[in-house]
Formats: C-alpha cells, structure tokens, sequence
C-alpha cells in the first residue's frame, strides 16, 4: 500500500565489532499487547545473540584445547586440526579492540545518540510550548515523564567509554539536566541537550558523519 513503511527495511542500524549489525524498525502500526510483548523480546535477544558471537567461538576453541592438553606431549592429530580452525574463526573477534573495527561502532553509535537526544528534545520541547512559562500538573507530568528517560539514553555512552578511547576519541561527558519541570529549567535543559548533540555531531562527523 502507498505511503506505507516496509516492514522488513530497517530505520536504522548499528555496525557491530563482531561483524553483522543490529538493526532498528519504525513501528507504522499499533500493535497487539501480544506482538508488544514479542517486539520487546526480540530487542532484548538481538544485542544478546550479537554478544555471543565470539564467546561461542572460544567456547569451540577450548573444547580441542581440552583434548590437546589431555594429550600432551603427543595430542592427537584430530584435535590439533580441531584447534586450528576453531582459532582460525576466532580470528575477526580478536580485531575488535583495534580502531579499525572499533570506529564503525563508535560513529553509529554516536549517530544513534544524536537521533535519540533529538527525539528526546522534541518530546520536551513538546510540554513547554504547550503552555509556556506557566506549566499546569498534567504537563508537569508529562515533562517529568520525558526527564526520566534521559539518563537511559546517556547511559550507552558511559558503557561504551572504553571503545570510545580505543577510537582515539575523548569519551562523550552527557550534561547533566536541572531535574526540574517548571519552564524555565526545561529551557534550560533543552538548550544543554542541544549543545551536546552539536558536540557528538561534530565527533561523528570526524569519523566518516551520519547517514
């Protein structure tokens, strides 16, 4: 149908170390409390399967590694071959702590922070322009309601301050909100936001820019 997002094309995307990438999908629709449910299980075991990926590989590479050690000082030719192509596969995960891996996952990152923190200021943006300065107990709410999903959105980016550093780029410092909801707190906070998302757009831009 015209004008209807695929459901099968990502929004968005984020390049993983490990290889693959973890994709992001628009929700065209309202869903059913039980595809809510699945959706929600599916962004849980999405970064779960990404972070297996190499422990499986040293999981196979220590079961012939076993066996050789059992064997030594003559292990059977049959788990050394074992080894060599369980070590052979393991390869690409002992490049993730190189820039050369690790930048890709840094810039989409930083590309998906900047799209959450512009989501996050019109969200806010949202309650102050409905009443101006003189927020009524509903919008308060609602803004109180949009304050507290800011620190999940900065969190990543403390999680990620190693990469950041194997990247050759300074760890991003989050600025931290008033935790006020009357007007002139939120402006303030919006304009912090702001700043900070020009300062991650500039990095990001270094490291090759959004798509």
């Amino acid at each position: 149908m015209a004008g209807v997002p695929s459901p099968s094309k990502p929004s968005l995307a984020v390049q993983l170390p490990t290889g693959g990438e973890l994709v992001g999908f628009r929700n065209p629709h309202p869903q059913l409390s039980d595809c809510c449910a699945i959706l929600s299980l599916q962004t849980q075991v999405a970064p779960l399967i990404a972070s297996m990926a190499c422990q499986i590989k040293v999981l196979n590479l220590l079961r012939p590694l076993i066996e050789i050690v059992k064997g030594l000082p003559n292990p059977s030719v049959a788990a050394l071959e074992e080894f060599e192509v369980a070590a052979t596969e393991l390869v690409p995960c002992l490049s993730m702590a190189t820039p050369g891996v690790v930048v890709p996952f840094v810039r989409d990152l930083l590309c998906l922070e900047i799209k959450s923190l512009k989501c996050f200021s019109n969200k806010l943006q949202g309650v102050v322009g409905k009443t101006g300065a003189g927020l009524n107990l509903p919008a308060q709410a609602e803004a109180r309601g949009v304050l507290d999903s800011y620190p999940a959105i900065v969190s990543t980016l403390t999680l990620a301050g190693e990469l950041f550093q194997i990247a050759g780029v300074p760890p991003p410092q989050a600025p931290v909100l008033n935790d006020k909801t009357d007007a002139a707190s939120l402006e303030a906070d919006l304009a912090a936001v702001a700043a900070f998302t020009t300062e991650l757009q500039l990095v990001a831009n270094a490291l090759g820019g959004c798509s």
